[in-house]
């Protein structure tokens, strides 16, 4: 490792934070910068904790450094306290680092000359250039007499860095970890789907490892009517756009001859897109554009220069399995049971870790109701982390998480004094998943689900719906895991299936039985559902809901049936719906089941648990051909049939 050594045997205050902020320093050891790469961006910042991350505020003269082998920090012992500075790799620009001197004592700088010249021009200047000294001169060693005029009086000083020419390419480098499913994925730097995916299985595209076949790689194309829908790649030679993304589902195996599995390293050369990135978004009011990471590093979606989007990002993870190990796959979810990741600006909260987007990701936003729409990425957006996962909340917030058979989904609830029942721009829809098998926690408004609710402060008559439903059945446990609220109203869990109530809080722990989707939506790509990526569609009934009463909301009518019934689907005959009422004398599982002649099932239209009641279902035939079909209710050990005909 190389060292630029600066011993101050006097009085320093490091200048790359504000002057209010900047403290006096008495250094009696060695002040060492280490660096390995040309391409570093020197920064001077304090962590007063002595901890080595990146503090808002002090690392005032550049990003702070992305958690890869090019970061590195120096170390600035005081009184036995460790504080650190950070460096960034960026462009090969001119670098900079500042700092202010006053000689007491004098100052000088030591260096490894040999390696030192590797990297390229090192001149100490004023902030003027008054004074200007070139470190190569004086081969390893400036001392206060070879300083002069530097050391005369408190001066401000910079350290300039003109580095040399990378003499090889720069590699950037993402591991593809978990099991096999759908990537949001995007590219650091300028190269071609060919390049990028390389490693790889891709069909579909011409230049493909099979043309022809069914596609695994997707753009999001709303060139056409409505607010975007997937497109199957055509050519594999095709430029990524910056800022751009596209998704592809990543087979286990790359090469039938040489099975490899994951990991799987996606590797790209040449240098990171440039600062400013404008990306191409959608044009039309409420449409969604899937963009995508053009750094190397990780961004901060709340500093990208956005136009009239909503304050949402989504991001499809295919790991997400019950116990947190994103293996994904517990023999019975199969290909795996991936989520949905959101995260709201306005809400404060969700999955994606302070809204951090890591590099090589996609992501998903969508347009306001209204305006002219854009995204910029300026290179002051770069930041640390990139995990998808976390708890980093604001106040007030609360997240639940349902989780069971392998999979787990998780809603949050945010109660700002702007809350609303109504929908509002930072609500995070509830998307339709990407795997065959998912459980799903959602909050209800309007009869629409959502991943992050934004609610009023809970009051006397606060209540919210959640639903809870699996692909899966079986036991299910519905946990608290974030509880950050600084109201006073106790809040309480409804269960309306099993009327039981239980009071929320940070060690809520509720377990229940819970019934299978039926037909759940299983498309490869997922269908695009009125111009989105697929917004799950309502639960009709929601099982739970949170309120500040302990008394169980019941919907079901007090004058409850006497018995179980099938009614007579009107109209009969029909063309091309119908409509099918039944009725549950007590709390059961329901099954309706629509069959041909023959015995050949057409449809499932209920199969979960239910409440006490008289319900409707509706039964569309637009695909059904003419005849006499069968509509069979079971419930509670006892099955009840109609004949239904169907005339066009």
């Amino acid at each position: 490792m190389n060292t630029f050594r600066i011993f101050c045997l006097g009085t320093i205050l490091l200048a790359s934070y504000s002057s209010s902020q900047a403290q006096a320093l008495s250094f009696s050891l060695p002040f060492e910068m280490h660096f390995e790469d040309v391409s570093m961006t020197l920064v001077i910042g304090m962590d007063p904790d002595g901890a080595t991350a990146y503090v808002d505020g002090l690392d005032a003269l550049a990003p702070p450094p992305p958690p890869d082998t090019h970061a590195f920090d120096a170390r600035i012992r005081v009184n036995n306290v460790d504080y650190f500075t950070k460096y960034m790799p960026n462009t090969l620009e001119t670098k900079e680092f500042t700092f202010i001197y006053a000689p007491s004592q004098g100052v000088s700088i030591t260096w490894d000359h040999e390696s030192l010249s590797d990297y390229g021009t090192f001149t100490v200047t004023d902030l003027d250039d008054s004074v200007s000294v070139d470190l190569e001169e004086f081969g390893g060693e400036l001392v206060p007499s070879e300083l002069g005029s530097l050391v005369q009086s408190t001066r401000t000083f910079i350290i300039r860095v003109e580095p040399k020419p990378a003499t090889g390419p720069v590699q950037r480098t993402v591991n593809l970890t978990g099991i096999e499913g759908y990537r949001m994925l995007s590219s650091p730097a300028a190269t071609d789907y060919e390049t990028l995916l390389a490693p790889l299985w891709t069909q579909g595209p011409t230049g493909s490892d099979k043309p022809g076949e069914e596609a695994n790689i997707w753009t999001w194309n709303w060139s056409g009517e409505g607010q975007g829908c997937w497109s199957p790649l055509a050519r594999m030679q095709d430029s990524l756009v910056p800022g751009s993304g596209f998704l592809i589902d990543v087979f286990e195996d790359d090469d039938p001859d040489s099975p490899v599995g994951f990991p799987k390293t996606l590797m790209v050369d040449g240098p990171e897109n440039e600062d400013g990135v404008v990306a191409d978004v959608n044009s039309q009011a409420g449409g969604w554009t899937l963009l995508g990471n053009p750094f190397d590093a990780p961004i901060r979606f709340n500093d990208l220069t956005r136009r009239n989007l909503t304050d949402v990002i989504y991001v499809w993870d295919v790991n997400n399995d019950e116990d947190g190990s994103n293996s994904g796959d517990n023999g019975d979810t199969d290909p795996g049971a991936g989520s949905w990741k959101t995260y709201s600006l306005s809400a404060g909260a969700g999955d994606i870790s302070d809204g951090i987007i890591a590099g090589f990701q996609g992501f998903f936003v969508q347009n306001a109701d209204d305006g002219e729409f854009g995204v910029t990425f300026p290179a002051s957006a770069k930041t640390t982390g990139g995990s998808f996962y976390g708890k980093q909340v604001s106040a007030d917030v609360i997240r639940l998480e349902l989780s069971g058979q392998g999979m787990r989904n998780a809603t949050w609830l945010s109660f700002p004094e702007t809350g609303s029942f109504e929908e509002l721009a930072g609500d995070a829809h509830k998307l339709i998943p990407l795997s065959q098998h998912y459980a799903l926690l959602s909050g209800i408004k309007n009869d629409n689900p959502y991943d992050i609710s934004i609610l009023p402060v809970p009051g006397e008559d606060f209540t919210f719906p959640i639903s809870a439903e699996a692909t899966i059945g079986g036991r299910y446990t519905l946990s608290v895991t974030d509880w950050n609220v600084s109201f006073n109203e106790t809040l309480y869990l409804e269960d309306r299936v099993t009327q039981n109530v239980v009071m929320l809080g940070s060690d809520t722990d509720y377990k229940f039985e819970l019934d299978v989707i039926p037909n759940n939506i299983v498309t490869d790509p997922p269908a695009c559902v009125n111009g989105a990526p697929g917004k799950w569609p309502a639960d009709d009934q929601p099982r739970f809901a949170v309120t500040t009463s302990a008394t169980v909301h019941s919907e079901v009518s007090a004058d409850l049936p006497a018995e179980l019934t099938l009614s007579q689907n009107s109209p009969n005959p029909f063309n091309p719906s119908t409509v099918i009422t039944y009725t549950l004398p007590e709390q059961m599982h329901a099954r309706i089941t629509v069959y041909d002649i023959t015995g050949r099932r057409i449809a499932t239209l209920v199969s979960k648990q239910q409440s006490p009641g008289s319900y409707d279902v509706a039964l569309d035939a637009s695909g059904l051909s003419s005849g006499v079909y069968i509509c069979r209710l079971e419930a509670a050990g006892m099955s009840l049939t109609r004949l239904m005909t169907l005339i066009k």
